[in-house]
């Protein structure tokens, strides 16, 4: 497998190198593998991360990982919908890409979130199967990184039924005292449109509204933009 890192979500993406380790099997089973790249581009401080593979068809799942380097914080990256690569369409993807938020062992702050979507009538299967993020932001910059949503099956699959609520609880070391607005992106071309999200901070509660029915989409078929911000 190939590793590459990314500054950000629309920063620039940098090849590390070849995930090899010939000295025994790579990625054993609940095991833990460490992997070291010498002389590798830098892209700052590393927010995302892809692995893809284009050879092998043995199914590789990955839990979670923490990478850092001389010029980045270490980054925790969890693979939140538990999805394998694989060249084998059936089993995973042949591409991986997650994001994650600086690594910290200390103090975590807990954000409450209620997402829900456009009621029947609005919009046609308002929901989405995609992986969503949410990026809280608050005031004098403040922010904790995207954080992307656990998509599973009570999360947003409800397409044909509008109106629907899901709950989030998402862990972050970045305190957001006082939110003012959120960004939200979506990873796929399935389309999905909210009504409103209620955002539950360590010191603030404020409910967004989506005002003007946007919906997010990274197919440009269906004229909609990836990434909404709500204020």
């Amino acid at each position: 497998a190939v590793v590459s890192t990314q500054s950000g979500h629309y920063g620039r993406e940098e090849v590390l190198g070849q995930l090899d380790n010939r000295d025994k099997a790579v990625a054993a089973s609940g095991g833990t593998d460490h992997y070291h790249f010498e002389n590798a581009p830098s892209v700052g401080q590393i927010e995302c991360i892809r692995i893809k593979t284009d050879k092998s068809e043995d199914l590789w799942l990955i839990n979670y990982l923490i990478i850092d380097s001389s010029m980045s914080k270490p980054v925790k990256i969890v693979n939140i919908d538990q999805t394998a690569v694989s060249v084998d369409s059936k089993e995973g993807t042949k591409s991986l890409r997650m994001c994650g938020k600086i690594y910290s062992e200390g103090k975590t702050f807990t954000y409450n979130l209620q997402l829900r979507t456009l009621p029947d009538g609005m919009k046609s299967h308002p929901g989405t199967k995609n992986q969503v993020s949410i990026n809280i932001i608050g005031e004098k910059d403040s922010a904790t990184g995207f954080m992307g949503l656990a998509n599973n099956a009570s999360n947003f699959v409800n397409k044909k039924n509008g109106g629907h609520l899901d709950f989030f609880d998402l862990e972050s070391t970045h305190m957001v005292a006082r939110i003012n607005c959120i960004e939200l992106e979506i990873s796929g071309d399935d389309m999905l449109c909210l009504s409103d999200v209620l955002v539950a901070g360590p010191k603030s509660k404020v409910r967004f509204y989506n005002t003007d029915l946007k919906c997010m989409s990274t197919d440009p078929k269906k004229k909609k933009v990836p990434t909404a911000t709500l204020r």
